[in-house]
């Protein structure tokens, strides 16, 4: 189990079959499940975490309020500004909130518009689903918030890169513009003919460079150190590459790999990944990545919707800061 800053409150139990997922993703710090508050609520939770000087980042379950709102509403204000606050409301329909009552035994009777107004009145972040939850608990325990909307796309194929690109657009992000010194510092791994460096199509720069893949991903360490790039994402290097090589030149080329991607966070940036495959062999590369400190998400979308929400929480926290 990998113990972190993560300090999660859940009601209900659909956090239970998801446990041994979470201890292996997440650096946990604290789990509370409030039940059916019927004597620990929400207000409770958050009152507990924001002073808890071991929960760095917080995320919260809710199908209801039951403890003071206005209570909640303040105290959601004021902490949210010093810790990053991650809440996912269910029962935001009236089908939702009847079959909430079903099992917790009381109707979450408020509106979910104004529910909505209140958390966009605090620095909060507010997750529509559990896997846009899970992922932003994820970005915010490994990373810092960008200080702007720049962001650098390495990708491994040219179709992903152009996936990746919409996402960044369509969350508000944009794509950075690479200074010409970062071109000449590219040049080295560029093959035999001019492409774009944002997005970077790292694949056909890989195929000329198989037999080093650590000096190719050096060589990229420009991108991150570019002044105009605020935060990155990358897509995984294929395990297509291994094969055909012996066993110990397999384990040699995936070490080169990692040790080439965990070096990107030199320049002290915000750098997350996305999967490339399913594959057994991409799983163990995944848990040698994270356990050095960088997020891996199953996608760009996620990647990027993830930097986008980090961006969007440190303009609110730094309004908020102001006022609170």
């Amino acid at each position: 189990m990998k113990r972190g800053k993560v300090s999660l409150a859940f009601q209900s139990g659909f956090y239970e079959p998801r446990l041994n997922w979470l201890f292996s993703n997440f650096g946990i710090n604290k789990i509370l499940d409030m039940g059916n508050k019927m004597d620990v609520n929400e207000l409770d939770a958050l009152e507990y975490f924001a002073l808890d000087p071991d929960t760095e980042v917080i995320g919260m379950h809710m199908e209801s309020v039951l403890g003071n709102g206005r209570d909640f509403f303040q105290l959601l204000r004021s902490t949210s500004t010093k810790k990053p606050i991650i809440i996912l409301k269910s029962g935001r329909t009236s089908a939702g909130s009847k079959a909430a009552a079903s099992h917790t035994g009381s109707l979450a009777r408020e509106n979910d518009a104004i529910f909505d107004a209140m958390i966009k009145q605090t620095a909060a972040v507010r997750a529509h689903d559990w896997q846009e939850f899970f992922d932003l608990a994820k970005a915010f325990s490994y990373l810092k918030p960008q200080k702007g909307d720049g962001l650098a796309i390495i990708t491994m194929s040219g179709g992903e890169g152009v996936m990746a690109t919409d996402a960044c657009e369509l969350n508000g992000l944009r794509l950075a513009r690479l200074s010409s010194g970062t071109y000449e510092k590219l040049r080295e791994i560029l093959p035999p003919w001019e492409i774009p460096v944002n997005p970077f199509d790292g694949g056909v720069c890989m195929e000329f460079h198989m037999s080093r893949p650590l000096s190719l991903l050096d060589a990229l360490l420009a991108i991150p150190q570019d002044e105009n790039v605020n935060c990155v994402v990358m897509q995984m290097p294929s395990n297509i590459v291994e094969f055909g090589l012996t066993h110990d030149k397999a384990n040699t080329f995936l070490e080169d790999i990692t040790r080439g991607i965990v070096n990107m966070k030199k320049a002290g940036k915000p750098f997350a990944l996305w999967r490339t495959s399913m594959e057994a062999q991409e799983h163990k590369l995944i848990a040698e990545i994270e356990s050095r400190g960088l997020p891996v998400f199953d996608s760009a979308e996620r990647a990027v919707r993830a930097l986008a929400a980090m961006k969007r929480y440190a303009l609110r926290s730094a309004a908020m800061a102001e006022t609170v």
